[in-house]
């Protein structure tokens, strides 16, 4: 027999209790063997190689952008003095 507004708890315990379930599963099976340990090293080493020219390139696309959408505001604020 359910009260009003009781449901609504049963289900957040319900909830809290699985998602720390799952919580508790990652940390667990993070320390379980097998460590592939060779694996994780190279991708991270085929990944890295690759991130210097990405993150150029992003960072001037983000740097032209913000440049061209603020541009009216910076000279309004320079021509005001």
């Amino acid at each position: 027999m359910y009260f009003y507004g009781v449901s609504w708890l049963n289900k957040l315990i319900e909830f809290i209790v699985k998602v720390s379930q799952f919580g508790s599963r990652v940390i667990v099976d993070l320390f379980r063997p097998p460590f592939e340990a060779a694996q994780v090293v190279r991708q991270i080493a085929e990944t890295g190689s690759q991130i210097p020219s990405r993150c150029d390139a992003s960072g001037f696309a983000l740097g032209t952008v913000m440049t061209l959408h603020t541009r009216s505001t910076l000279l309004c604020s320079v021509l005001a003095r």
